[in-house]
């Protein structure tokens, strides 16, 4: 049922099928495409919609999409940090368990490891292999 305070024409630009529908009858295609789904049926996130067009436009994630294709996990972090995936955001709080998406806390450990190696090779703690001077008796 739609919202009564939200204009119809927001409305319908929200819904990716009534999207793609008004813009096939704009361009006065007669068959529609057929997008790749996610099992709710909804059109999968990151699918292009009239390729090629002037009226072309993306399908965005939505915390909905996230929660379907990537599971969730609830987890306590370390640290406060903003995490934005796809371009949707969360703001994870030190030591407040959270349920979310799985990737975003895939993201935030990615986010501390790169930070503990960042720190560790500040002081010295990686070794490089096959890299360092060449002895004089072998040839480069």
């Amino acid at each position: 049922m739609p919202n009564k305070a939200v204009p119809e024409t927001v409305t319908a630009i929200l819904d990716a099928d009534t999207l793609a529908a008004a813009l096939l009858k704009l361009v006065g295609a007669t068959e529609a495409p057929q997008y790749e789904r996610l099992p709710s049926g909804r059109i999968k996130p990151g699918t292009i919609i009239n390729p090629g067009s002037p009226s072309q436009t993306k399908v965005p994630w939505t915390m909905r999409d996230m929660r379907e294709v990537y599971g969730q996990v609830t987890f306590t972090p370390r640290s406060s940090v903003p995490v934005v995936v796809n371009g949707v955001r969360f703001q994870l709080v030190q030591d407040e368990e959270i349920t979310v998406p799985a990737i975003v806390k895939d993201t935030y450990e990615e986010h501390l490891l790169r930070g503990r190696r960042g720190e560790q090779a500040k002081r010295g703690y990686f070794l490089t292999i096959g890299v360092g001077p060449v002895p004089e008796d072998i040839e480069a």
